[in-house]
């Protein structure tokens, strides 16, 4: 079968067209020939039938009047009506143009010249003088015996050198190594202050002198488009030095500062928002490994509900460290997490009574008499430490007594503990109505920055090391080296505090 013409689809036939002259008129003109045809035989059927075509009338004759001057060269010319020049303003007869340009040329040189006539002649005072006139001598100005020179101790006023090199009046837009190396420059217009991107990243100076255009080759064009630092290996002219005698030394120094931007950032200005539960705060950030709010003395939650219960390790490394966008209670009792917390995948943290009333005991004992432990024990090694926390059955009382084993302050084995005799919070009193320790313990280390560094003061080291940071899932090694997570509890005006406090009001 035949495959049936079609135009091809999507080409522009939107294009000029003319007719093809396929006769010998010269006119382009298809039908020309069968005008003349027509007209032939046309002809050839009227004087066939013995008919002459009406005669042409002729054409009116309009007399014309002729004038011819007699000039005897073209040159000698001259356009006068009454013996009056009446040439346009601005007409010479060697060359308007150039006269016009001369003319521009020797105003602008002359702008500054206080007058084109001669100054007066201003009369010597002294009839001894020799002088003619004192027009230009300082004597006229009342000066005598005095020097044309600038007086003693004379600083003329400076010109800062950006207002000429980087000012709006400029000779060129573009700088010179965008110029020279045919790129875009980032200066759009003279109203834009250098240094333009190109030179800030390649730390040059940005400059706008005059060079020839030469247009880098393709291959030198391709290389610079991947890598721009290639661009300044070419024959780029360097700057004229900067020294001159028509600057001061604060000039060149001036000069010689590179010119930088420096980028100020404004601060933040504070969000005021309510959560869903009616608490008003101001928006900010939080470093927390805790899901918030936390509620604290949960009376009614058991051992079941309490996250530092049912988890052996949530007193030391909580849920890790993170940084949670949170709204911050204006009643500084809590936060509310808005973005990136550990509440998108799990529940708030509860504390519950016995944890609160431990924790309570260690702020308000009154002075902390830290003695060293009893010999220390085989099974008081780091590693068996942790494989009997870690295998502590969740909400037993083998799992508050491993909690007493580890230190207060950080993640290691606690060597030694406070002895100071005092009134228990606790229902957990001995006979006496007594207890011996607050159930404060240190390690070697934190013990030692309790004496030297902290000078006694558990709630300034507890102030100190929650602004330390806490232990992430990237954390390899926490042995000693991280602040517990919980560390900020026993500040006395801490978090845990102040809802205590709130709840007893």
């Amino acid at each position: 079968p035949e495959v049936p013409y079609e135009l091809r689809q999507n080409v522009d036939r939107n294009v000029a067209t003319t007719w093809i002259d396929r006769d010998n008129t010269g006119n382009y003109d298809p039908e020309e020939e069968v005008k003349k045809e027509k007209l032939r035989k046309a002809r050839a059927k009227t004087k066939k039938q013995g008919k002459h075509p009406a005669p042409k009338q002729p054409k009116e004759k309009v007399q014309k009047l002729i004038v011819r001057l007699r000039v005897e060269s073209f040159g000698n010319v001259l356009n006068i009506t009454d013996n009056e020049d009446n040439w346009p303003s601005g007409w010479s007869e060697v060359d308007p143009e150039e006269e016009m340009e001369r003319q521009s040329r020797r105003a602008f040189h002359r702008q500054n010249t206080p007058g084109l006539q001669t100054q007066t002649p201003i009369p010597d005072p002294k009839t001894d003088s020799s002088t003619d006139g004192l027009a230009g001598h300082p004597t006229a100005r009342g000066c005598e015996d005095c020097d044309a020179g600038p007086t003693p101790n004379h600083e003329p006023k400076r010109t800062h050198l950006n207002t000429i090199l980087y000012s709006v009046e400029r000779k060129h837009i573009e700088c010179t190594l965008c110029r020279k190396e045919g790129r875009r420059c980032s200066l759009k217009t003279k109203s834009d202050r250098p240094p333009c991107k190109a030179c800030q990243r390649l730390k040059i100076s940005c400059t706008f002198h005059d060079t020839r255009y030469e247009p880098a080759k393709e291959s030198q064009r391709k290389k610079s488009s991947t890598k721009f630092s290639r661009s300044t290996k070419g024959n780029f002219e360097k700057p004229a030095n900067a020294y001159t005698h028509l600057f001061t030394e604060a000039d060149l120094a001036d000069l010689e500062e590179m010119d930088h931007v420096e980028l100020e950032r404004e601060d933040t200005p504070e969000l005021f928002m309510e959560d869903s539960e009616g608490h008003h705060g101001v928006v900010t950030t939080l470093l927390t490994s805790y899901a918030h709010p936390i509620v604290f003395n949960a009376v009614s939650a058991s051992a079941l509900d309490c996250s530092w219960c049912h988890m052996p390790t949530f007193g030391l490394f909580g849920l890790w460290e993170r940084k949670v966008h949170v709204l911050r209670w204006n009643n500084g009792l809590g936060y509310t997490e808005l973005q990136g917390g550990h509440r998108e995948s799990n529940d708030k943290s509860i504390m519950c009574q016995a944890c609160t009333l431990s924790r309570i005991q260690i702020v308000l004992c009154l002075g902390h008499q830290v003695t060293q432990s009893p010999s220390k024990d085989p099974d008081d090694d780091f590693a068996v430490v942790v494989d009997h926390l870690l295998s502590a059955e969740p909400r037993s009382e083998e799992l508050k007594y491993q909690h007493q084993r580890w230190c207060t302050m950080c993640f290691a084995v606690a060597t030694f503990k406070c002895c100071t005799p005092q009134p228990p919070i606790c229902d957990s009193a001995e006979d006496d109505g007594m207890i011996f320790g607050c159930g404060l313990r240190f390690c070697d280390c934190c013990e030692r920055r309790y004496r030297e560094e902290f000078k006694g003061d558990v709630d300034e080291m507890a102030t100190a090391l929650e602004k330390e940071p806490k232990a992430r899932e990237t954390t390899e090694d926490t042995c000693g080296t991280v602040a517990r997570a919980d560390v900020g509890f026993l500040r006395q005006d801490g978090l845990l505090m102040a809802n205590v406090v709130k709840e007893a009001e």
